[in-house]
């Protein structure tokens, strides 16, 4: 499957902004158990040598927030053959106030989930190298209690 990826600082109906060439990112989907469907939210990009860029995306109580890793080559392509880690990439989250979410991170460290629990707000932190370099990115998450309310649609595609 061949996708061009976008990032955004807004929920999904706002303006979006092409990712650089040869980035990491991590790519993050929300779970909307109301329509039972995943919606590409943002993605989040992995800087080098520490750097870090912080994103946040607002949800409501009962969304799961999926997060994975993505390589990206120089057209801004996802790679056909991922990159390995040099160890397990690192994920924390430091929910406010706690227990507002739930960090699960994959054994293999390259998914997480985090489900919101309650109002309130979080940040996951997510670190790894490839090939001796780092890279560090952290999202910002925002539950709100309030009840949706319908204000857009959006088209779904998938290039393969």
């Amino acid at each position: 499957m061949h996708r061009t990826f976008w990032r955004s600082r807004k929920p999904p109906h706002a303006p979006l902004e092409r990712l650089r060439p040869s980035e990491l990112a991590i790519e993050i989907t929300l779970d909307d158990p109301a329509f039972g469907q995943n919606f590409l939210v943002a993605i989040v990009p992995l800087r080098p040598d520490g750097e870090s860029e912080m994103t946040t995306i607002a949800v409501n109580i009962g969304h799961v927030v999926n997060m994975s890793i993505v390589y990206l080559d120089q057209n801004g392509n996802p790679m056909l053959v991922a990159p390995t880690p040099d160890a397990v990439p690192s994920w924390s989250n430091a929910p406010s106030p706690p227990g507002a979410t739930s960090l699960v991170v994959a054994a293999d460290g390259l998914t997480a989930v985090d489900s919101a629990l309650a109002a309130g707000s979080d940040t996951v932190s997510l670190s790894l190298s490839v090939g001796g370099v780092a890279f560090s990115a952290q999202l910002g998450v925002t539950v709100a209690a309030a009840p949706q309310v319908l204000t857009s649609i959006a088209v779904g595609a998938t290039v393969q």
